[in-house]
């Protein structure tokens, strides 16, 4: 006869047998056979140790990965912090003796001002100056004195206006 079982677990068994005739009588005697089902490759002990020592090394491997990684993109940003900072310390000096400049100029326009000045202010010939309107801007105090008008009354006039009363 022909005997099948499923979902045996691995492990150690015995199969025994005991028959009958065909007129039912039963053997006194039972035969034994003594059977051994392995576990597949993959319930084996050394398989499950290999699994973990593959999952270990590739958490490893990805972990050292990506540390290299990350210590390359820090070393990348801090070159290119060190050249942003070296650039804009450059910007910054050039900005500076701009400034120096600017301010070396601004004195000497003052200077330069306050000498015409006194210049116009002390000048017998009468000076007016206007914009482009003919607002009059400054007249020093011979000019003042020959149109009759204070330099103060004449700062709010405009050109036109003194020389429509002069006619």
């Amino acid at each position: 006869e022909y005997v099948q079982y499923q979902d045996i677990e691995p492990g150690e068994y015995v199969f025994r047998i005991n028959g009958a005739n065909h007129y039912g009588v039963w053997s006194p005697s039972e035969e034994q056979i003594k059977v051994i089902i392995t576990p597949p490759f993959w319930q084996a002990t050394w398989f499950k140790l290999a699994l973990g020592m593959l999952i270990v090394l590739i958490v490893f491997t990805f972990h050292k990965r990506r540390n290299t990684r990350s210590r390359r993109k820090r070393a990348a940003l801090e070159a290119e912090i060190r050249s942003r900072t070296s650039e804009l310390q450059k910007n910054q000096d050039e900005l500076n003796k701009a400034k120096n400049l600017i301010e070396e100029r601004n004195i000497e326009l003052v200077e330069s001002q306050a000498y015409y000045r006194a210049v116009a202010e002390t000048s017998i010939a009468g000076i007016c100056m206007t914009d482009f309107d003919e607002n009059i801007k400054f007249v020093n105090p011979a000019f003042a004195k020959m149109m009759g008008y204070s330099q103060n009354e004449l700062i709010r006039m405009n050109l036109s206006e003194l020389s429509s009363q002069e006619e």
